[in-house]
């Protein structure tokens, strides 16, 4: 063998710098990404795992169910704290269709927190038709914010009232 046909040792081919600083920068980002991401998932994960809010019953009052045909059935703060929303179920629909269409029966709210009334009715639904185990609602206006969720309230109709309901 001769010099001019003797093998020419190859060295190992190294990329290039610029290539290996592309190449760790194409399989950190997507791993820096998962990393940050799943972080994300878990973090956000942990905080909707809060138990969510017990409310007490809605007391009743067997006195109004009696006389208008109806149990409240929950009070709930809505339209961004701008309204309250009061549920009742009609019992007996023959009396019940008779509830809130005259100013005796007409059911207003006290805060019990502020002693402040609501009784700006902004919608309703008082159907000529009402049946039993169905419910229905009754929209009030809640200026100022004056019930907030957690507080109490009364239910004033006639002259029966229903006490301590806690607004949800």
């Amino acid at each position: 063998m001769t010099a001019e046909t003797a093998p020419v040792p190859v060295a190992p081919r190294t990329p290039r710098p610029g290539v290996r600083g592309l190449m760790r920068r194409q399989l950190l980002a997507p791993l820096l990404t998962a990393v940050v991401v799943g972080g994300f998932l878990v973090a956000h994960d942990s905080r909707g795992a809060e138990a969510p809010t017990v409310y007490p019953p809605v007391p009743h009052n067997p006195t109004i169910e009696l006389r208008y045909g109806i149990r409240v059935s929950q009070i709930a703060v809505t339209a961004a704290g701008g309204m309250v929303d009061v549920r009742y179920i009609a019992l007996d629909p023959d009396r019940a269709v008779a509830f809130g269409h005259t100013r005796s029966t007409f059911p207003v709210l006290v805060d019990e927190r502020t002693g402040r009334t609501l009784g700006g009715l902004a919608m309703s639904m008082f159907p000529h038709h009402m049946q039993a185990g169905r419910q229905y609602y009754l929209l009030y206006r809640n200026d100022g914010g004056t019930v907030r969720t957690g507080d109490k309230v009364s239910v004033k109709m006639g002259s029966l009232w229903l006490r301590h309901v806690v607004v949800r």
